[in-house]
């Protein structure tokens, strides 16, 4: 068997080998559990609560601001209640790298179809009074 017979051979069953992992895992992808609730939660209908409404204010941003900067958050399974019923709760916060942006914390409670973001807890002094 000469050489270019073999390296026909081979690039026969590497090219089958190929097609056969992107058939079983062609589909997939890598992402962290965090990664994948902050997506859910992001897909979901937004609805923030009277207090986080009024804290909202107090930071110059709307409701469609809070949902599209939820990117740059991620969840704190330590301070979440991921099996609390019926309403599972989410303790968000800034990845590292954004701390210095978004000086605040996210309570986020997930409703089925329905993403409540309840209260936003202020990591420094903040002049904001809502009840």
């Amino acid at each position: 068997m000469t050489f270019q017979e073999r390296l026909k051979l081979y690039m026969i069953g590497f090219l089958v080998g190929l097609l056969l992992v992107y058939v079983l895992f062609g589909s997939r992808s890598c992402v962290s559990l965090s990664e994948a609730k902050m997506r859910e939660l992001k897909n979901q209908s937004f609805k923030v609560s009277e207090k986080t409404q009024c804290q909202l204010k107090c930071l110059h941003k709307t409701k469609s601001d809070l949902k599209s900067e939820l990117e740059f958050f991620e969840v704190n399974f330590d301070k979440s209640q991921p099996r609390e019923k019926p309403c599972r709760i989410y303790y968000l916060e800034p990845r590292e790298k954004f701390k210095k942006f978004y000086p605040y914390h996210l309570i986020i409670k997930d409703c089925d179809d329905v993403t409540l973001v309840n209260e936003i807890i202020f990591q420094k002094d903040s002049v904001c009074q809502c009840p």
